[in-house]
């Protein structure tokens, strides 16, 4: 209410009564019948008060205060018209322009015309004034209004709130009043702002505006007590909760608490907002939370940031956010992503992240300007050279110039390298250019690519690139073409060229399934099946299957020149399969061949096929067989079936020249000298010459032989001409023969000479004289000698029946059973029947040693049975060997099997297993039992030689390059070389799987060894330790091989590294390596019990203290207890160098941990980067270290902090920090150029921008360059103060460059040595000087004329001598005018 309570009315029957009477009221009885002085507070009361108004007014509608009370209630119903306030008011003063009170609603409810006169609400309160200048009320609201002139005088705000206040200390709103302007003065007492609001609150403690106010002023005292801001706001929305200013500072400080309820940040501006939605900051900040509910409506973070742009479109950060946000609609307008980051630009153009997005949105117009991608990634890098993503897509879009300095592709990519060496695309890039040069090293495109898929696996194109490179190495391990590609077509299933060309190099392994070549070209051609050189691919590889149609070879070849009629290749092809059907239509060979040539009529072996087939027509033009022939040799003269071709012709005409038959097959041999066909034409030409080198007819058909040795007719010329020689061995006349039957058994004439040469031996069968014409035994069935024979021949066929070598035995023991060397053979054959009676093998020896006690075979035969019964006396299989070796020291075996159970005695002389296993091969040096054995023992020497252990592999390999465990056995011992061919250790172990590929412990040793290829397979190092695990799942060494690989997937279970460390830890609890690398992967659960990785390092240097890995890790994770004792962190950096002192990282943590005690000596901080960098002189980052210690000694050498930085700086010339302590040093030389002061200031900042010390130290040697501007000493000034505005020395060297402008403001000499004492918090006695020579000036809110300036520079530093003189010069300080002196 205005003017205070006692406005309100209750009718009471008195009232009632006069109502009802026919006399109008008047303004007492006004008073008494409503009771109008009395307050009413519920809202009945207000009710009824309007009504007994309303019946007064009916009844006296000339009644003013009745009209003014009516207004104080909120307006009502007279005569049934609607009154609002300000009507009430209106006609109040209609009435009676005299009452102040009826001028205060007038002018609060809005004001209007009074007469002829139109009154603004300002005006009112003045009107309101006149009439009663005492109203404090009216004061209030004057002020309230602005204030206003009247009766002469200027009546502002302050003393219309003063004016106010004197009238009525006690009103509240004028106290908050004048507290919101800052203050005033009551009965000639000032009051600043918090008082006024404290005095506010005290007068009404529930004034939600006081409250306001004071939280406003960052809180305050008030009704005895300090408040905090956010306090106060509480207080204000506990007593009005839709002041949204409140809410707003609320939001600020983050959160309050209020009515019992809390608010976060963002609820108070989802509260504030609701109260007043255009607060343009209030939209952005909760925009910046992530959106939230106004005005019970769900508002997203991209709408918030429009609804402050729309607000205040100048916002550049919230241009940028709704920009990343993918844009919203503006002020009605929808605008894209990136017309905000447009926008961004145009308002803040210093934002580099903004230029950087509307590159990668491709470019935009910014100020009228249409920007490129490369233009906007360059402005991006100018603003912020350190941008390594930038640069990289800078690369991406083609280059760019950046500061006036164009950067080629491959400049952007080595930029982007060495800001940051790990991140994507950078090194693919580096490699799409052709490769480049990173921190002094050159990288080659495959180096570059391997660098990338280093740091990024997934990197699918560079994969790609990597395998069309060949093949290279990633992470430190070789990757050939297919594996590359296989990664690539893991990554790029969808990409047709990849997988074509993983089927080029025969195929590989995607996503762990191998993909032969049939099956990578059909991926291919699911994908694009327009491609006709994969067509053509497929069927080089025999067809497949494509979209579930299958394809034979030649099928794939008519699809090739159906999507590609011109495809040379492919018509070739298919008229080699004889022809087929394009479009429908059935072509043949001719055709096909013809069709091929039309395309590429150069292509000489097409022509020579087309000959074969009897030729045709090409382009219109006839061919006959020999013009193909000559055709095809005057294109390629290297054709040598076709000179033979021409030759069965009877020669032709090539090159202008007439080749006769014998030129043809000279020709031909001299090109391809193994085409028996031609060596056999020239045989029967009588023979000729190749290469210079005469041939005669046999020579001809020995050639012919060694090319083809199934040749009947050659073999049967030579056994006619007395034999030949065939590959180095002689065959007689009878051995020609022998190979003529063994190609033609129905030979007759061979028969008939073999007979006459005495016999021989026929597709294996030996054959005498008499077996020429029959089979000796079918003649004499009881030649034992002959069964024995033919025994001892692996059997053989006797009158039609198969005789197998124990029946052989059989069938001479059945003719004379006491025949020890047959009781033996049968032995050797595994026992059998004699008489009706089964014998063993043991047994058959026994009976053979009965019949001859000294027959050395069955001896020998008796130990590989492992001993018997001899004379009734049990014999071992080691005195078996003996007695073998006793009777016949030249038998191999015995020796060897006498090795083979340790050695033994022989003859009153001891022989170990090893010189048992020499003697064996002293007599038969083709024994790879032996051999091998040999190996196994260690070595040894035979026939004078020695042969240690891979010699000795060697030779098992030699005489059976089959043999799995030689192979196994010459990889551990690192490979070998066998002839001219060497054999790693990982190339022994592929021999080794593509021989038995179930040997898990190959497998390991080949994962091991890094991978390779078995059977035609490519096995990764991964593939090798989970094929291990197949075969024995319990190998905790593959398991950790597995683990240190990456894991894997085994028996269908992924294992990942972690997974793997565990498994083998399961099968091997002690396997400390294996709890190391569990410790590096974080730890995990072995045996049902968790091991932190702490745990792990633990483990690990209980089973293995030597580990200096292991304690290297326990120190980075703070120390930990090993063996019951407890460890420092710097104890586990000493014991891992007392393990490996030449590592100078560990130096360098030690030196970071405060140093510590190495093998019983103390090294202390700086001993510790002394140390390290005598380890690694070139360590960047250590230098620096040292430096700020003092300096040290390093190699000798005693080096000064200032040569530290300079050391560095050798180290690591991007160090923007040691550039500027150089400068500060005075400069130096790095890598012998010399470095003035402020060549070194430019250098730090042409790193590092915002560094305000190299600034202020350019400014002090005159201004300098950085990047492509030159700055002046005072625009150095300015930016080193702009960085940290309070720097003393920054702020007074401005001042004695006469001062300036900074951040919009303008600095005189006297304002920069203010700013210095403020900064120095007055303690800075030269700025004292300076401000007292500038006229003195104002420090603290306090004045200082220039002699108290010279004083407190005195007062400060004693010594100023120009302090003194100027002091002097002033009349001298403390009242005494006098010449002052130091």
């Amino acid at each position: 209410a205005v003017g205070g309570a006692g406005l309100l009315g209750r009718v009471c029957l008195r009232g009632v009564a006069l109502f009802d009477s026919t006399t109008p009221p008047d303004a007492a009885a006004l008073e008494t019948a409503c009771d109008g002085d009395k307050p009413r507070t519920s809202p009945e009361d207000i009710i009824a008060a309007k009504k007994c108004f309303s019946r007064v007014l009916s009844m006296n509608p000339s009644l003013a205060v009745a009209w003014r009370k009516l207004g104080e209630l909120g307006g009502g119903e007279v005569h049934g018209s609607a009154y609002n306030v300000r009507d009430c008011y209106w006609r109040a003063l209609h009435l009676d322009k005299s009452d102040p009170t009826s001028w205060v609603g007038f002018g609060l409810a809005g004001a209007g015309v009074i007469g002829a006169e139109e009154f603004q609400p300002v005006d009112c309160f003045a009107q309101a004034l006149m009439l009663e200048p005492k109203s404090a009320d009216a004061w209030y609201y004057l002020g309230r209004a602005g204030g206003k002139d009247f009766r002469g005088e200027a009546h502002a705000p302050q003393r219309c709130f003063e004016e106010a206040l004197k009238r009525n200390p006690e009103h509240a709103s004028a106290w908050a009043a004048l507290g919101e302007i800052g203050g005033g003065t009551i009965d000639a007492s000032p009051h600043n702002a918090a008082n006024c609001f404290a005095q506010a609150i005290k007068a009404n403690p529930k004034l939600a505006e006081a409250w306001e106010g004071l939280g406003g002023m960052g809180g305050g005292e008030a009704l005895g007590s300090w408040h905090k801001a956010t306090e106060c706001y509480e207080k204000a929305l506990e007593v009005d909760a839709n002041r949204p200013r409140s809410w707003f500072a609320c939001a600020r400080s983050g959160s309050c608490h209020v009515n019992s309820t809390s608010y976060n940040m963002s609820h108070c501006l989802e509260r504030g907002l609701t109260l007043d939605p255009k607060n343009a900051q209030a939209w952005a900040d909760l925009g910046k939370a992530g959106g939230g509910k106004v005005a019970d409506q769900a508002r997203d973070k991209n709408y918030c940031l429009a609804q402050a742009l729309t607000l205040e479109p100048k916002r550049s950060e919230e241009w940028f956010l709704l920009g990343v946000g993918g844009g919203g609609t503006v002020a009605g307008k929808p605008h894209s992503a990136r017309d905000c980051i447009a926008q961004a630009a145009a308002l803040n153009p210093a934002n580099a992240d903004a230029w950087s997005l509307l590159g990668q949105a491709g470019g935009a117009e910014v100020d009228g300007q249409l920007r490129s991608p490369s233009a906007c990634y360059a402005r991006a890098l100018a603003l912020d050279p350190k941008r390594a993503d930038d640069w990289r897509r800078l690369g991406e879009a083609g280059g760019g110039d950046v500061n006036g300095k164009t950067y080629t592709v491959q400049r952007c990519a080595e930029r982007a390298i060495e800001l940051d060496p790990s991140i994507r695309g950078s090194w693919f890039l580096l490699g799409q250019a052709g490769g480049g040069e990173v921190g002094g090293k050159a990288y080659s495109a495959k180096a570059c690519y391997g660098q990338e898929l280093a740091s990024h696996p997934a990197h699918a194109e560079a994969w790609h690139m990597l395998g069309l490179a060949g093949g290279g190495e990633v992470a430190g391990l070789t990757h050939d073409k297919s594996n590359c590609l296989g990664h690539a077509a893991a990554l790029l299933p969808r990409r047709p060229d990849v997988w074509y060309e993983l089927g080029r190099t025969g195929g590989g392994v995607v996503d762990d399934k191998f993909y032969d070549e049939a099956s990578c070209y059909e991926r291919s051609l699911g994908l694009n099946p327009k491609g006709g050189d994969v067509w053509f691919a497929l069927g080089r590889a025999d067809g497949g299957t494509v979209d579930g149609k299958v394809y034979s070879e030649r099928g794939c070849y008519e699809r090739a020149v159906e999507v590609d009629p011109g495809h040379v290749r492919a018509w070739a092809a298919l008229g080699r399969m004889g022809g087929g059907k394009v479009g429908g239509k059935e072509v043949n060979s001719t055709a096909c061949y013809a069709q091929s040539l039309e395309h590429d009529p150069s292509d000489g072996a097409t022509w020579s096929r087309f000959g074969v087939l009897g030729g045709g027509s090409v382009k219109g033009k006839a061919y006959q067989k020999k013009d193909c022939f000559e055709k095809a040799l005057n294109i390629d003269p290297k054709l040598a079936d076709t000179w033979f071709r021409l030759g069965l012709l009877g020669g032709g005409n090539v090159g202008g020249k007439p080749q006769s038959a014998a030129n043809c097959a000279e020709q031909a041999l001299a090109l391809n000298p193994t085409l028996s066909d031609a060596w056999c034409m020239l045989a029967r030409l009588g023979g000729g010459t190749i290469d210079g080198k005469s041939f005669g007819r046999d020579r001809c058909y020995e050639r012919a032989l060694e090319e083809d040795p199934h040749r009947t007719e050659a073999w049967s010329k030579l056994g006619h001409s007395a034999g030949g020689t065939v590959n180095g061995t002689k065959y007689t006349s009878k051995q020609c023969f022998e190979q003529v039957l063994s190609l033609d058994a129905k030979d007759a004439d061979a028969w008939n000479m073999l007979a006459h040469a005495g016999g021989g031996t026929v597709a294996g069968v030996g054959y005498n004289a008499t077996d020429c014409f029959g089979q000796l035994l079918a003649l004499n069935p009881k030649d034992v000698q002959a069964w024995r024979a033919l025994g001892r021949a692996g059997g053989g066929t006797v009158g039609g029946q198969t005789y197998g070598e124990k029946q052989c035995c059989e069938m001479a023991l059945a003719i004379d059973a006491k025949d020890a060397d047959s009781w033996s053979a049968l032995g050797r054959a595994g026992g059998g029947n004699v008489s009706g009676m089964p014998y063993t093998n043991r047994a058959c020896f026994e009976e053979a040693l009965r019949l001859r006690p000294h027959h050395a075979d069955a001896w020998r035969g008796l130990g590989d049975a492992g001993g018997g019964t001899v004379a009734g006396k049990p014999v071992t299989a080691q005195e078996c060997y003996t007695k073998a070796v006793d009777f016949n020291d030249k038998d191999p075996e015995a020796w060897y099997g006498l090795g083979c159970v340790g050695g033994g005695v022989v003859s009153g002389e001891a022989f170990s297993e090893a010189e048992c296993y020499e003697k064996a091969l002293g007599i038969q040096p083709e024994h790879p039992d032996a051999w091998y054995r040999l190996a196994m023992a260690g070595a040894g020497t035979v026939g004078g030689r020695g042969y240690g252990t891979v010699a000795c592999l060697v030779q098992v390999l030699t005489l059976d390059p089959n043999r799995t465990d030689a192979w196994y056995q010459l990889g551990k011992v690192g490979g070998g070389t066998m002839g001219d061919k060497e054999y790693s250790a990982s190339r022994c172990y592929e021999k080794a799987l593509s021989l038995d590929s179930r040997r898990p412990s190959a497998w390991l040793m080949l994962g091991l060894a890094g991978g390779g290829h078995v059977n035609g397979t490519n096995f990764t190092e991964v593939d090798c330790f989970q094929r291990a695990l197949e075969s024995n799942p319990q190998s905790a060494d593959a398991w950790f091989a597995l683990g240190h690989a990456g894991g894997g997937v085994v028996n269908g279970h992924a294992h990942d590294s972690k997974s793997c460390f565990v498994q083998a830890l399961t099968f091997r609890p002690t396997y400390a390596v294996a709890w190391n690398m569990l410790g590096h992967a974080g730890g995990g659960r072995v045996l049902g019990k968790e091991y932190l990785k702490k745990h792990c390092f633990e483990r690990s240097l209980e089973l293995d203290p030597g580990n200096a890995d292991g304690w290297y890790a326990l120190g980075l994770l703070h120390g930990g207890e090993v063996g019951r004792r407890s460890y420092t962190k710097q104890e586990c950096f000493a014991k891992a160098m007392s393990f490996n002192a030449q590592n100078a990282d560990l130096w360098y943590q030690l030196g970071v941990s405060g140093g510590g005690k190495v093998d019983g000596k103390q090294y202390d901080v700086k001993h510790c980067y002394e140390m390290a960098l005598g380890v690694d002189p070139h360590y960047a980052g250590l230098w620096s270290n040292l430096a700020y210690t003092g300096g040290g000694t390093v190699g000798g050498k005693n080096y000064t902090a200032r040569e530290c930085f300079l050391k560095e700086l050798e180290a690591d010339p991007k160090d923007a920090d040691a550039w500027y302590r150089v400068g500060l040093a005075g400069g130096g030389a790095v890598n012998d150029v010399d470095y003035s002061v402020q060549r070194c200031y430019e250098r730090s900042l042409g790193l590092v921008l915002r560094n305000a010390g190299a600034w202020l130290g350019l400014a002090r040697v005159g201004g300098g360059t950085v990047g492509d501007q030159h700055f002046e000493r005072l625009k150095c000034v300015i930016q080193s103060l702009t960085i940290d505005p309070n720097s003393t020395e920054a702020w007074a060297v401005f001042g004695k460059d006469g001062g300036g402008e900074l951040d919009g403001r303008e600095y005189d000499e006297r304002a920069c040595y203010e700013m210095a004492l403020r900064t120095s918090k007055d303690r800075d006695g030269d700025a004292w000087y300076m401000l007292g020579r500038a006229g003195g000036g104002e420090v603290e809110g306090k004045k200082y004329d220039q002699r108290q300036c010279f004083q407190e520079a005195l007062r400060l530093d004693p010594g100023h001598k120009d302090a003194w003189i100027e002091l002097g010069a002033a009349g001298g300080g403390g009242g005494r005018p006098a010449t002052c002196a130091p």
